[in-house]
């Protein structure tokens, strides 16, 4: 026990040098010097002119410079003015906020500068977009999404993201997907968050260029869809036989009409004449589009039989995305090389 004492006895100036320091230092930079505080009035004042002429790009160097020195409420703020005039609502905001926390210790003009702090606020919070990013695919810790080149860390990707209005890029890549690259355009006073979803397609090592013996194999899909073509095809050439031969016999029963033969009387030949002449423009219409029809699905099938086949060459692999089927905002996503 005494040594503790005396250990902390031998301390004891030592801890109260440094503290000393340390408050020495805490109010030389809380308290600028009277030529750092003529500096950073001259700045926000050529500022405040330059902004009043719609520099805004430059009153926002004069008062970066001047919240540097002073770093107070009141040189926040317009800070935050000449980010808002010049579209960057978001590091407005985030000036804005700054300027809230900083204490006002009494002063009115802080005081002041904070209540209209305030009210800007609540404007910007009805002015900046918003994103609401969703990425599927890969497993959520191997995804790395970036928004304007910026990353974004994993914990916040699919947390609603405050954008300036505009267009903005956006890139997602995971080991073994293919990296997917979207641009979005925001408008200003767009508060709902925009649904942006990411569906990302695995790398598949695919063989372009199978063997010869593979290459003359149609598909048993392939197969299936030749032989529906075939049958098709020949199903309406007897259709278009069997309405042929049905043309001819309305034909001769319209001349047998003409001729007398199987009716008596004018009126009852001239309805047979009709009824067969009917017939037979209704018939052979059929046949002929029958004969048609069997000649082009004879012809596809004939196409995609020769085309289905897989094309020869060497067994060169390559990387390509296969296709991928999973849910995306407000529907099913179908993605893929094709």
């Amino acid at each position: 026990m005494g040594h503790r004492a005396s250990l902390y006895g031998r301390r004891l100036p030592f801890v109260l040098l440094l503290a000393a320091g340390l408050l020495t230092s805490s109010a030389v930079l809380a308290q600028p010097s009277q030529a750092d505080r003529d500096a950073a009035r001259k700045l926000l004042v050529e500022g405040r002119e330059k902004l009043a002429r719609g520099d805004a790009a430059g009153a926002l160097e004069n008062f970066q410079k001047a919240h540097g020195i002073m770093y107070v409420p009141t040189t926040g703020l317009d800070l935050a003015k000449a980010y808002g005039e010049l579209g960057r609502l978001v590091e407005a905001r985030e000036v804005i906020l700054e300027v809230l926390k900083l204490p006002a210790n009494g002063n009115a003009a802080f005081v002041a500068a904070q209540a209209e702090a305030a009210d800007i606020l609540k404007a910007l919070d009805t002015r900046i977009p918003s994103i609401h990013l969703r990425v599927t695919g890969p497993p959520s810790d191997n995804v790395r999404v970036a928004v304007d080149g910026v990353a974004i860390t994993d914990s916040k990707i699919e947390a609603p993201r405050r954008l300036d209005p505009g267009s903005h890029d956006i890139v997602a890549s995971a080991p073994g997907f293919v990296t997917e690259q979207r641009r979005v355009t925001l408008e200003e006073g767009d508060t709902k968050p925009m649904q942006v979803g990411i569906v990302m397609a695995p790398v598949a090592k695919t063989r372009l260029f199978p063997d010869r013996q593979e290459e003359a194999q149609p598909s048993p899909r392939s197969r299936s869809l030749i032989y529906a073509g075939a049958g098709l095809s020949g199903a309406l050439v007897v259709v278009g036989i069997g309405t042929a031969i049905g043309t001819n016999i309305a034909h001769a029963g319209a001349q047998d009409a003409v001729n007398g033969v199987g009716c008596a009387g004018y009126d009852a030949c001239k309805a047979v004449y009709e009824r067969n002449v009917s017939q037979q423009v209704g018939l052979a219409y059929t046949s002929l589009f029958s004969f048609i029809g069997a000649g082009a699905v004879g012809t596809a099938t004939l196409i995609y039989a020769l085309t289905g086949k897989r094309q020869a060459a060497d067994t060169k692999v390559v990387s390509r995305a296969s296709l991928v089927v999973a849910p995306g905002l407000g529907g099913v996503v179908v993605q893929g090389v094709w």
